[in-house]
């Protein structure tokens, strides 16, 4: 199956997030553009949905678990390929 290629604002429609939410998770997680559409660059749709992934499990363990905040390597733990 081919891992289609989409602009940061077509995530965030997608994910249910603003654009610069996208844009955070671009520069957190060092997504790299793999193309251009006009002025948009272009990110794989798998990496988008692991930083969505990663976004979401990190707000968990800080808020459920650790009460506001967390230690980075029990973050990195818990999302590790």
């Amino acid at each position: 199956m081919q891992d289609p290629l989409i602009t940061a604002e077509e995530a965030a429609a997608w994910f249910g997030v603003t654009a610069s939410g996208v844009r955070t998770w671009v520069q957190r997680f060092n997504l790299t553009a793999e193309g251009r559409r006009g002025n948009a660059n272009l990110y794989r749709f798998s990496a988008l949905v692991d930083a969505e992934r990663r976004t979401r499990l990190s707000h968990n363990l800080r808020h459920d678990r650790f009460g506001g905040s967390v230690d980075k390597n029990e973050i990195a733990r818990h999302t590790a390929f």
